[in-house]
């Protein structure tokens, strides 16, 4: 499907306003006169409702050419910037893919043997060391990279290679990325899950996750050569680097036995790639060290796992709730963790009590995500699940309404 304008604006007046600072020199080049044009570029991307999987970064490149695209043509309109900006999605999504690796590091104890994790085309490979061309390579581009850093790397910590296949850099490190926060997210979940409470005093506040990625990550072609000479990506919730994971022989086999539970599981889920992105988001949200940060993204996957994105807080903790057999002491709580939310929000409010109420919500999230891997009654999206968690938890109240929806079969005839 091609992109489309958002109905909540006017592109119009935009289109209007970008051809008023539009330019031709005399040797036909296009440019934009004053200070205006990235403020041009970023509402018309707000306006556009994109549906081909392209990564932001890229699609914004796309919207930026169009615009000059579309000066090199003629006025500036609406209708002529949204032709342009479908032409390069399409010219984008015929780009052939090629083979990329992207190079990171992960707070486990390098001396571990950790297997090879295939997941489709994507391939995660650890390793106590790098083969020296990636070495190398990554080496070149770290020196400049770690000026940017707000604390010294780490140095012991397990170097990490994903080798996908994408159609530009973007591409390829998004995909990386991902397929990587999706098995640190399955990992961490299991690990993370044993845990219900934690208490720290003094220091500087610790992630909740055990399993972290190292700040800094470079993308290579196949041979080891740097894909992407001049960019790297960062972790900006890393300040330092804690200590590694250096479990036993069976706790390793536990986080692999959990991650092909999942993956078994996907092979026949409704929506499992609702579940992969709460994965993602749970595991990025617990690599926080804010506390304040980490609750407040903890609470949005809760919305996402009851479906109450944009609806009352109150239907969020009583979908959340029903899965509990004291499900009126877990109102109480998801009640007090609202009270919180809502203070942190609102009135920028912080607690001592911080660690105990990120501790409380991140016990709900792993809780909702369990039940949605299992989906025992084979429901078919994440709406549907959701739906059944608002039905009545009362017996009687239950009885009712089957005795009702019972009379309205015969009401209208249906025999079965």
């Amino acid at each position: 499907m091609p992109a489309s304008w958002n109905k909540e604006y006017n592109p119009a007046l935009l289109a209007e306003k970008i051809e008023s600072t539009r330019k031709v020199s005399d040797d036909g080049k296009i440019r934009f006169e004053g200070l205006g044009f990235k403020e041009f570029a970023a509402l018309l991307y707000s306006m556009l409702n994109f549906t081909q999987d392209i990564p932001e970064i890229d699609l914004r490149q796309i919207v930026s050419k169009a615009i000059f695209n579309s000066g090199a043509k003629g006025i500036i309109t609406a209708k002529s910037l949204l032709a342009e900006v479908n032409k390069l999605e399409q010219e984008y999504q015929k780009l052939s893919t090629q083979r990329y690796v992207l190079v990171s590091s992960i707070s486990i104890d390098p001396s571990l043997e950790l297997h090879k994790i295939h997941l489709g085309n994507k391939l995660i490979v650890f390793e106590k060391s790098l083969p020296i061309r990636f070495k190398q390579e990554a080496g070149n581009l770290l020196r400049d990279a770690e000026q940017s850093l707000f604390a010294n790397p780490p140095a012991n910590y397990m170097q990490v290679r994903v080798h996908v296949s994408a159609k530009s850099i973007h591409d390829g490190a998004k995909q990386a990325l991902e397929t990587l926060d999706f098995v640190r997210g399955v990992w961490n979940w299991a690990y993370n899950r044993r845990h219900f409470i934690r208490e720290t005093w003094g220091g500087k506040p610790k992630p909740v996750n055990q399993i972290i990625l190292g700040p800094i990550h470079t993308l290579h072609n196949n041979n080891g050569y740097l894909a992407a000479t001049n960019n790297w990506w960062y972790e900006p919730s890393y300040l330092g680097a804690i200590q590694t994971l250096n479990p036993k022989r069976d706790e390793i086999d536990g986080i692999y036995n959990a991650l092909n539970h999942v993956r078994k599981k996907f092979e026949t889920h409704k929506y499992s790639d609702s579940i992969k992105e709460a994965f993602i988001r749970y595991t990025r949200a617990l690599d926080e060290r804010n506390w304040s940060i980490a609750f407040l993204k903890l609470w949005s996957i809760l919305e996402l796992l009851t479906d109450t994105i944009g609806t009352s807080y109150e239907t969020t903790i009583k979908r959340a709730s029903y899965i509990y057999e004291e499900r009126d002491y877990h109102l109480q709580v998801l009640e007090h963790l609202r009270k919180y939310r809502n203070s942190s929000i609102h009135f920028d409010k912080d607690n001592s009590e911080m660690e105990t109420y990120l501790y409380q919500i991140k016990n709900y999230v792993e809780a909702l995500i369990g039940f949605h891997i299992n989906n025992r009654l084979g429901f078919e999206s994440i709406q549907e699940t959701a739906s059944f968690l608002n039905l009545p938890y009362d017996k009687e109240v239950i009885n009712r309404q089957i005795e009702k929806l019972s009379f309205a079969k015969k009401f209208h005839g249906f025999s079965k």
